[in-house]
C-alpha cells in the first residue's frame, strides 16, 4: 500500500511538472554529466560531443522536427509492465544497429499504454517504458547523448478498440528521429 502512495505521489508530481496537454520530449541523462562546466561566453566548439555535434543536452528538444523512421521499429510490452519482453530485445539490437550507423540522428523514444488505468498511472508507466529501452540501447553501446525520451501514457495510441487485441498494440515503444543540428 505504501508502495502504491509513494507511486501516486511520483506520478501526480511528473504530471503537475509536464502538464497533461503539452507533452515536449524530455532528455533524460542524468548519469552521464562529464562534469565540465561551460560559460555562456564559450565557444560552440565547447558544446560538440565526440561525433562532432552539439551535445544533446545544448539543444533545445522541442525545437527539434522528430519523424517517424522507418528503420526504427516499435516494441511492445505486456499489460502493467516496463519489462522489455526477448522480442523486444531483439528488436532494439537491430535498433542499435540501424543507431550506429547514423550517429547524426537524434532519437526519441516515446512510452505509449493501453487505456486501462489511470491517466496519472500511465503516464509514468510510458516514461519507465521508454527510459526501459533507452537504457537497453545505452547498455548496447548507444551513445546517450543520442537518445531521449517522452511519455505519452495512454493519449496517443495507435489501435481503437477496448479489446485485448487493440490494447497490446497500444502498449508500446515508439521512436522517431530528427536530424543533430
Amino acid at each position: 500500500m505504501q508502495k502504491l502512495a509513494i507511486g501516486l505521489v511520483a506520478a501526480a508530481l511528473i504530471v503537475g511538472m509536464t502538464g497533461c496537454k503539452s507533452k515536449k520530449p524530455e532528455t533524460i541523462d542524468p548519469g552521464f554529466d562529464d562534469g565540465s562546466t561551460r560559460s555562456s561566453s564559450q565557444d560552440d566548439s565547447s558544446m560538440r560531443d565526440s561525433t562532432g555535434s552539439i551535445a544533446l543536452e545544448d539543444i533545445d528538444i522541442s525545437s527539434l522536427r522528430f519523424e517517424p523512421n522507418v528503420n526504427l521499429q516499435r516494441i511492445y510490452f505486456d499489460y502493467d509492465s516496463d519489462v522489455l519482453r526477448s522480442d523486444a530485445q531483439a528488436t532494439l539490437r537491430e535498433n542499435y544497429s540501424y543507431m550506429q550507423q547514423n550517429p547524426q540522428l537524434v532519437v526519441l523514444v516515446e512510452g505509449h499504454c493501453d487505456e486501462r488505468g489511470t491517466q496519472e498511472y500511465n503516464l509514468a508507466l510510458g516514461e519507465r517504458r521508454a527510459l526501459a529501452a533507452r537504457e537497453y540501447l545505452v547498455r548496447l553501446g548507444a551513445n546517450p547523448r543520442q537518445i531521449t525520451t517522452v511519455t505519452y501514457g495512454e493519449e496517443a495510441p495507435i489501435a481503437s478498440g477496448h479489446s485485448e487485441s487493440a490494447w497490446s498494440q497500444n502498449r508500446r515503444g515508439e521512436f522517431k528521429t530528427a536530424p543533430r543540428p
